[in-house]
């Protein structure tokens, strides 16, 4: 289990290689211990795996460093605002402690916008009017599945999210996308896959972290098949929190996060 499950990690959490990223808080302050890691559950980490090797959430930090205070904008599924899973408090109330914990007295505003079945083009305009009322440092957007199912072409989708993006950017705002939802019947789906490269393709030309949130499910749905585990309740609090983390700080070591070295 343990080769399986270094191989989630590289499936979980991307940030392109050669980003280009202001320091984060770790690395503005040298001598300051190292981060606690997120209270993930042990099926959905990955012990002594790789990640992005430098911090991707410039404008979240600098944030944080200026007032201790933060504002998320979560724009996707309502599920992703509402969903009581292993954590009882929503997807995001992990993001919330894990935060909290490593920095004191921090003032968090998590902003929900949930747009069910939503399409880029359509929650793009929901990000620029709520990023301007909120203050948005870091847009979570749960993006692509709504397209794919609606049919919208490859090449239209992936204008709408690279205007968004740019938008963002342009603008001084953090985004992290996460993945389409994972269904077998949709592996064999040629539109639903090629809506999918189409956001890997973006977020790797943009330098937008993903949380590949297909690929990890379908690995681990794959690992309990193998060994006849019982499903574990849904991940998507662990991978947005272990995203966040490594956002902010960079890649962790197992020395600094406590897990055994990989073999």
């Amino acid at each position: 289990m343990r080769g399986a499950a270094l191989l989630l990690l590289a499936l979980t959490l991307a940030a392109p290689a050669g980003a280009q990223t202001a320091p984060g808080p770790a690395q503005t302050q040298a001598a300051a211990p190292a981060p606690a890691p997120p209270e993930t559950a042990a099926t959905c980490r990955e012990p002594g795996g790789d990640g992005p090797s430098a911090p991707s959430l410039p404008n979240l930090a600098a944030a944080i460093r200026k007032d201790n205070k933060a504002v998320i904008l979560v724009v996707g599924s309502s599920g992703a605002a509402s969903r009581k899973g292993r954590h009882g408090d929503g997807y995001f109330g992990l993001v919330r402690r894990y935060l909290e914990r490593n920095f004191k007295g921090l003032e968090l505003t998590i902003a929900h916008r949930g747009a069910p079945g939503a399409l880029a083009r359509d929650a793009a305009e929901t990000i620029r009017v709520e990023a301007a009322l909120t203050g948005a440092n870091l847009v979570l957007w749960q993006v692509g599945t709504a397209d794919a199912m609606a049919r919208i072409s490859p090449q239209e989708f992936r204008a709408d999210l690279e205007t968004t993006l740019d938008w963002l950017k342009a603008h001084g705002i953090d985004v992290m996308l996460v993945g389409l939802h994972y269904s077998d019947a949709m592996r064999k789906d040629t539109h639903y896959q090629q809506i999918r490269e189409a956001l890997r393709a973006v977020a790797q030309d943009k330098g937008a972290p993903r949380i590949r949130r297909y690929e990890a499910a379908e690995t681990l749905a794959r690992m309990r098949a193998a060994t006849d585990e019982t499903p574990a309740p849904d991940c998507m609090a662990d991978w947005l929190a272990q995203a966040v983390a490594v956002g902010l700080f960079g890649r962790r070591t197992p020395q600094e996060t406590g897990a055994p070295p990989p073999r």
